[in-house]
């Protein structure tokens, strides 16, 4: 089985609100990242919260996930990373941790699929999303990174960890990668399928 994580602790102070609440094909942002991790098969769902975690939780209270809540959120990703990995490593034993973010809808749960499917071909390879030249979340990280990913701090996400890997499997995300920072950010991505988002 994967732990599966989802970051989902910003404060989205470049958006002016709180992106986890941004509608999403008439569920918010954070109900469609976890709608779609409780669709894949042998994953467990834990998410991270932080900036005002009491308001979105509510989002999420009812549905089969594990929440974290990181209160130290403000000193950046690798923060919510860290604290997120040391408390699954507590939680049970996984073959591996799937990270992605709350602000990627377009990366669906066929394409966390797939990502799973590779994985499960060598349990010791990480495989990570490629944009351009570059590797970063979602990835699936096999349990000899959990060390590495407890390690991380501040901004340091798991980009710098994937891009000075030794081996990496990747798999396209064929502009689907895009993720939300700003309201510009949030009308291109529901204009790329024309989703509707009510």
């Amino acid at each position: 089985m994967l732990a599966h994580l989802i970051l989902a602790a910003g404060s989205s102070s470049r958006l002016g609100t709180e992106k986890q609440l941004l509608p999403w094909n008439h569920k918010s942002l954070m109900q469609h990242a976890v709608a779609e991790s409780l669709k894949l098969k042998t994953v467990k769902t834990f998410v991270v919260l932080g900036f005002n975690a009491a308001i979105i939780r509510k989002e999420i209270k009812d549905k089969d996930v594990v929440i974290i809540e990181n209160q130290n959120w403000d000193r950046g990703i690798g923060s919510s990373i860290s604290y997120g990995i040391e408390n699954i490593s507590k939680n049970a034993n996984f073959d591996g941790v799937l990270i992605s973010l709350v602000d990627q809808p377009l990366l669906d749960c066929h394409y966390l699929q797939k990502m799973i499917i590779c994985f499960r071909k060598d349990l010791t390879r990480p495989v990570a999303t490629k944009y351009k030249l570059k590797l970063g979340v979602p990835a699936v990280f096999p349990t000899s990174y959990i060390q590495k990913l407890i390690g991380l701090q501040g901004d340091e996400g798991a980009k710098r960890i994937l891009n000075t890997a030794d081996l990496v499997e990747t798999i396209e995300a064929d502009g689907l990668h895009m993720d939300i920072d700003t309201k510009e950010d949030y009308e291109k991505v529901k204009n790329v399928k024309g989703n509707s988002n009510n």
